[in-house]
Formats: C-alpha cells, structure tokens, sequence
C-alpha cells in the first residue's frame, strides 16, 4: 500500500489512496471484508485476467457495439493518474469499439463512489446507464 499512498504524503492512513473522504477511509479501515489477504490462488487469477484485458486479440472478442463507461479520478494511482486509463481507452478504440463514454474527476482518487463527490459521480454514472439503455429501445 506504500506505493499506492506516495503521492498523498504524509499520510493520515495507509489507505488515503482510496478516497478524500476520511469518514469512508475509516471504514474501510474497520471493515474486516475490505482488504483481506489474498490467496494464492485469488492473485494468480487476478494476474491471468490482467493479460487477459491486455491481449488485443482478446479485446477483439468483444462486441464493437458494447456502450462501455469509464470514469475515474484524475489522482487514482490504480488508474497512474488517469495514464492508465487513457491506455485503456486507447485499448478499446483499437480493438473497434466506438461507444465509449467518460468522466475524469478533478482530485479524485480510487474509490469514486465514496469521494467527496460521490453525489455528482453516481448521478453521471446514472445518466450514462438512462441514455444507454434509452438509446437501445
């Protein structure tokens, strides 16, 4: 978690990364569900799907018509500060897929749903969900 947290120091936990909002950093803190140790068997997993999401060919897989949404904050280190994330977009478009929508969120970190701005965030992610499925009838 140190690698994660670097850019928010001096940290008040070792899990700031995760949002700005230090009432939802304490629960996930006390949270016994929230960060348990992964097993082997969970990592090797989670690697393999990694390859997986990163594979052209396998990204080719993918309907060319699938509406995705990606929204993010812009200091996410999961996300390398929003890099990653236009990796990823860079991804999908190369791959054929055309409907790809986003929202990058100024200061925010990993967990968007718990930010600061967890009000404006859902109610994007809501509308994307309204005009998508209104779109498809």
């Amino acid at each position: 978690m140190e690698l994660m947290n670097r850019a928010f120091e001096p940290a008040r936990t070792p899990f700031d990364w995760l949002t700005r909002d230090n009432t939802e950093v304490d629960a996930f803190i006390h949270d016994p569900l929230c960060f348990p140790s992964l097993h082997a068997r969970s990592t090797q997993s989670f690697l393999d799907a990694w390859r997986r999401l990163a594979d052209p060919r396998a990204l080719r897989n993918v309907r060319e018509d699938l509406p995705i949404y990606i929204f993010s904050g812009s200091d996410d280190p999961v996300g390398q500060q929003l890099e990653g994330v236009q990796v990823l977009m860079d991804r999908y478009r190369n791959a054929g897929m055309a409907s790809i929508a986003h929202d990058f969120y100024p200061g925010g970190r990993h967990e968007m749903l718990h930010e600061l701005n967890r009000r404006e965030v859902l109610t994007n992610v809501l509308g994307w969900i309204s005009s998508t499925v209104d779109g498809a009838s």
